[in-house]
């Protein structure tokens, strides 16, 4: 069963969402706190450290092979 939520961080509402046991938490909303007139920005940063593409490239190696 999916649920929908939202919780305030730092005076920042923040949807989340709750499927089976897990709990996903919306980057956008995140991101917007640090950047809030473009949260992509701050995303994409995110998205292009080292340490981040590395755990995308053994996620997709893992789920997708």
């Amino acid at each position: 069963m999916t649920t929908q939520t939202e919780i305030t961080v730092f005076d920042t509402k923040v949807r989340v969402m709750r499927v089976g046991e897990g709990d996903f938490f919306c980057l956008t909303d995140l991101a917007r706190y640090k950047n809030a007139d473009r949260p992509a920005s701050v995303i994409e940063s995110w998205i292009n450290a080292k340490p981040n593409l590395e755990l995308v490239y053994y996620w997709e190696l893992k789920h997708n092979f």
